[in-house]
């Protein structure tokens, strides 16, 4: 068709809070452990950003309609991804 590439990104703040609680038998002895974690985080809402690349000679209507529809998919995008994250955690550690 008349579509090169479409490029995207997506960036999320550089911390994030979370909350989580946890058990764990890391220390009580013996070479085996195991441990559990299971909390929830917040990132935010997040930043995306797709670019498209058309060919050359393309009509200038059917461009701009391009970009338009491009801004649109991202703010879909955007909307569609969660602010919350769910984290569960199993951890098998062996002491030499």
């Amino acid at each position: 068709d008349s579509i090169r590439s479409i490029t995207g990104t997506v960036e999320n703040t550089a911390m994030s809070p979370y909350c989580g609680i946890g058990w764990g038998n890391q220390f009580q002895g013996g070479k085996w452990g195991i441990g559990f974690d299971l909390g929830v985080g917040y990132v935010g809402e997040p930043d995306v950003a797709l670019t498209g690349e058309l060919e050359p000679g393309i009509d200038p209507s059917k461009a701009d309609r391009f970009e338009d529809d491009l801004e649109l998919e991202a703010k879909q995008i955007q909307n569609d991804m969660p602010e919350i994250f769910v984290v569960a955690q199993l951890t098998v550690t062996f002491r030499f």
